[in-house]
């Protein structure tokens, strides 16, 4: 959990935090999205994840030109959440927003951002999905989060995407660190939110797009091929032994089990393609939806749901 004592090297009223990692090809236009915004009070924090290509060389020039909105650090831990660590710990601000050296903020956002600064609440915003050129390809909408109780959200979950978010100081507190290992920080947002109870304010407008193209980690939405359906359950079995071993969420250990055996089946020796074909595979991958990896939505929905209900006991 953040130290309130935490001395901090930076200050900001909104501040994003950005890892990148070989975006040559895509960093500069995501720092423009940025600094449409000539708020000095705004700030970008870049944290490079040990890229091998001129990312570095791309991200240092930005700073140099903007040395009082752009701060640039290297990672010290490879990887992601790691980064992200190391972001937040870096700049004090009222406003937090993570977003990805590949994607850009919509100009939409800045004026949503007056409603966000209002309200001194965390909010969230639909994400516009694209092309690699950026032309638009649909829209995902954040679920409704400002209900009296969840269960129909908690119903439809698949995971709460970071580029959604945009935080208010007093709730991110105890968000960061991320556990250390952790391969989906999105899935630790999920569970800090509603373990937490936070109360969130949802826009339906996207403000953010999100690019999709090949050489993302985990593949574009589009990708369910078994190369990367394996590497995904892979991973989201790495979440769940991590997030077994935090002190939240022992006593859940049936649920932990029940997710985990699906992830089991799904990078076990069955073929995915033997089974393609057969009635039960093709409903079972309907249910689980891949691309959302909807393996963990069934243990975070009974999960979550038990803890509402625990609650109301009370």
């Amino acid at each position: 959990m953040m130290s309130q004592n935490q001395l901090y090297s930076y200050k900001a009223e909104l501040a994003f935090i950005m890892p990148a990692k070989n975006e040559e090809r895509y960093i500069s236009e995501a720092i423009e999205s940025f600094l449409y915004s000539k708020n000095e009070n705004h700030k970008l924090v870049i944290i490079d994840d040990f890229s091998t290509d001129r990312t570095v060389d791309i991200a240092i020039q930005y700073q140099k030109d903007n040395p009082t909105r752009i701060i640039f650090k290297r990672n010290t831990i490879s990887g992601k959440v790691n980064a992200l660590n190391l972001g937040i710990k870096l700049i004090n601000a009222s406003f937090y927003k993570f977003i990805d050296a590949d994607d850009i903020l919509e100009i939409s956002f800045w004026t949503y951002f007056e409603t966000i600064k209002e309200s001194q609440k965390s909010h969230t915003n639909a994400i516009n999905i694209a092309r690699d050129d950026l032309t638009f390809i649909s829209k995902w909408t954040m679920p409704s989060l400002n209900q009296i109780k969840y269960k129909s959200y908690i119903e439809n979950i698949t995971l709460l995407p970071k580029a959604s978010w945009t935080f208010f100081h007093d709730d991110i507190k105890g968000l960061f660190p991320i556990p250390k290992g952790m391969p989906y920080e999105d899935i630790w947002f999920s569970f800090y939110i509603f373990f937490n109870d936070i109360k969130i304010i949802n826009s339906s407008n996207g403000h953010y797009r999100y690019r999709q193209h090949d050489s993302q980690t985990f593949g574009n939405t589009n990708d369910i091929s078994e190369e990367k359906i394996l590497f995904r359950f892979k991973r989201v079995m790495h979440a769940i032994q991590i997030i077994s071993g935090t002190k939240y969420f022992y006593i859940y250990s049936h649920e932990i089990q029940y997710a985990e055996n699906i992830a089991k089946f799904m990078i076990g020796d069955i073929s995915i393609y033997s089974f393609y074909s057969t009635t039960r595979f093709d409903t079972f991958l309907k249910h689980l939806i891949l691309r959302d990896y909807k393996s963990l939505y069934l243990f975070i929905r009974r999960f979550l749901w038990n803890v509402r209900n625990l609650r109301s006991l009370k």
